[in-house]
């Protein structure tokens, strides 16, 4: 009996994935290039392309911290550490939602986890990186 239930013990911890023992993480984005105090900044981080980049409800993780101008710093807790694409938009009229023009790109301030020089379309690869324990990461938001 004791060795079936150490057979049992040891066959469940080596097919377990690795990904259900992680431990959650935080991580750190810091959001720079704000031109006012008004609205909100929403960060998310995203492991499925098809939620990138305003699919609030099923990002991995995401936060709403209060605009200021110039630099603020948003705290997110990841369930496992991993690869996800990184969104941030400045909300100026703090609804909750990434304005976009009639070509899909964002209406409002925004930055990926490419952390593009100049505006560009915010696509799921270039947007990814790599989350551990940790992990500070900074953006700078441009303005269409």
């Amino acid at each position: 009996m004791k060795g079936l239930r150490c057979a049992l013990l040891l066959s469940s911890v080596c097919f377990t994935p690795m990904s259900a023992l992680a431990e959650p993480i935080d991580v750190t984005v810091e959001v720079s290039g704000l031109k006012a105090a008004k609205g909100r900044v929403l960060v998310a981080l995203h492991d499925d392309r098809w939620a990138f980049p305003s699919r609030w409800e099923r990002a991995v993780a995401s936060t709403s911290i209060v605009a200021q101008e110039g630099t603020v710093t948003a705290t997110l807790r990841l369930p496992r550490p991993g690869r996800f694409a990184l969104i941030v938009v400045h909300d100026e009229d703090a609804d909750g939602r990434m304005k976009k023009n009639a070509l899909g790109l964002p209406r409002e301030g925004y930055a990926t986890g490419r952390n593009a020089s100049e505006l560009e379309f915010p696509f799921f690869e270039p947007a990814l990186r790599d989350w551990t324990l940790g992990t500070r990461v900074g953006v700078r938001v441009l303005y269409p």
